[in-house]
């Protein structure tokens, strides 16, 4: 569970890094 945690923040982290990709991944 934490390692899942863990693995969610930086999921996260990378999806505001990368606001656009996200943007586009939702279309």
């Amino acid at each position: 569970a934490r390692m899942a945690g863990r693995n969610r923040t930086e999921f996260y982290k990378l999806l505001s890094r990368h606001e656009l990709d996200a943007n586009d991944f939702k279309e």
